[in-house]
């Protein structure tokens, strides 16, 4: 396992584009959970000022969504998504988790989480990292995206994945609805091959 350690960033010329949870899906067929990250707009008034317009009529006369976002799909293992789903839903635990109690260490040592970022799909494997403030300076820590996500929702840490890795790898919010309406596994949809891992279709 990589030590922490301390170095200027790497992709500090890198465009990272904020993106926020946008639901966890267990995929029965294929024994496998997915959890789904969504682009957003890092603006919020801008976000909720466009609530009001969130649909418009094409000029055929049918409404469509006028802001369809992507979505980046990331095969996770099981822990690690109930470890997401448990925090998206609010819901409460009778003892520390695993990621509480890394949250709780990085805070009682004077600590913060800065911010988590998907930065990288390497060889169809994302990577991920964890950024932590200290008095010493920013500490960059590996971590398996599902991990940082985890950690992230707990810290209400802002989540960023690289714009590159989005284009790469995204799919349509469009694109899950129609596997739905298919019935077809999604895994077998994104061809997702191991945790923290998807090759594109």
């Amino acid at each position: 396992m990589a030590s922490p350690r301390q170095r200027a960033s790497l992709l500090e010329d890198a465009t990272m584009l904020p993106v926020e949870v946008a639901f966890v899906s267990y995929d029965p067929r294929a024994q496998s959970a997915i959890v789904f990250l969504r682009e957003r707009d890092d603006d919020e008034e801008a976000a909720l000022e466009g609530e009001s317009e969130a649909v418009s009529v094409e000029e055929d006369g049918g409404e469509t969504d006028a802001d369809e976002r992507r979505l980046l799909p990331i095969c996770i293992g099981l822990p690690e998504a109930s470890a997401i789903y448990t925090k998206i839903e609010g819901k409460e635990v009778q003892r520390p988790m695993t990621h509480d109690l890394l949250a709780q260490t990085i805070e009682a040592l004077g600590g913060r989480v800065s911010a988590v970022v998907v930065h990288c799909l390497e060889k169809v494997v994302f990577h991920g990292r964890i950024d932590v403030e200290t008095d010493g300076g920013v500490v960059e820590l590996d971590s398996r995206p599902s991990d940082a996500i985890a950690l992230a929702l707990r810290v209400e840490a802002p989540i960023y994945v690289a714009e590159a890795v989005m284009d790469e790898s995204a799919i349509l919010e469009s694109d899950i609805r129609e596997i739905g309406e298919s019935g077809e596994s999604l895994k077998d949809f994104l061809e997702v091959t191991d945790e923290d891992s998807y090759v594109k279709v």
